[in-house]
């Protein structure tokens, strides 16, 4: 499963930075960003095949355990796989932290076909979108995805091909830009969101959604409050 990350598109654009890598968002040219994607899809190449629940830490038993995203979490009992099913990407995040990776699913392969047009994918055409790296054959269908990225996710899951899945953790204040302060945050609809500076958190919760969704598509997976 270990890739190079040579390329990601949002929104339909590619911005061209440092060769070979590709990078276009909301905060074009954020070298920061792009590198942290790089660094977990390297990552997650190098972890091993999951072997205990991410919850408790304790051997995966029998079929327990939850889908996500065409992976397929294993747990060690009933109760830990109806928490993986709600909040799949802290589960995920959790096993990775213990060195694991999940494995895929029945009947799902790695993802080597765009899910709009079903051609090859171009290795330097991606979406990161709610945290899966996908890929495309060419920018407009990248585009297409972004005008309806749920739909996409579905033909994608439809054709049984698994995206990359990130749980990258927060390092950057989602406002600035600028690295966090651990003793500057704001609980935020059940999520822990930290900040550069006091002031941050005030425009934060101006258009959270919006910034939620900003953290998604950066492959971010924010702490839960308690």
């Amino acid at each position: 499963m270990k890739k190079l990350l040579t390329g990601i598109v949002v929104c339909g654009l590619a911005v061209a930075l440092s060769a070979p890598f590709l990078f276009a968002a909301e905060n074009a040219g954020d070298d920061a960003a792009k590198d942290a994607i790089k660094a977990a899809v390297e990552k997650i190449g190098d972890l091993k095949e999951q072997t205990v629940c991410p919850l408790s830490g304790k051997p995966v038993v029998g079929d327990n355990g939850a889908v996500v995203m065409g992976y397929k979490i294993g747990t060690c009992c009933p109760n830990c796989a109806k928490a993986v099913e709600k909040d799949p990407l802290t589960a995920l995040m959790k096993l990775r932290e213990k060195g694991e990776e999940p494995k895929l699913a029945e009947g799902f392969t790695t993802q080597t076909k765009c899910p709009m047009s079903g051609e090859a994918v171009n290795a330097d055409i991606w979406v990161v979108k709610n945290n899966a790296l996908v890929k495309f054959c060419c920018p407009d269908c990248a585009a297409a995805f972004e005008k309806d990225p749920e739909k996409g996710m579905a033909k994608l899951m439809e054709s049984k091909q698994a995206p990359i899945v990130l749980t990258i953790a927060q390092t950057k204040c989602p406002i600035s830009g600028e690295p966090i302060q651990k003793d500057v945050s704001a609980v935020i609809d059940g999520k822990k969101v930290y900040f550069c500076c006091p002031g941050c958190d005030a425009k934060f919760k101006e258009d959270s959604a919006a910034y939620f969704q900003k953290l998604a598509d950066e492959g971010v997976v924010l702490e839960n409050a308690g």
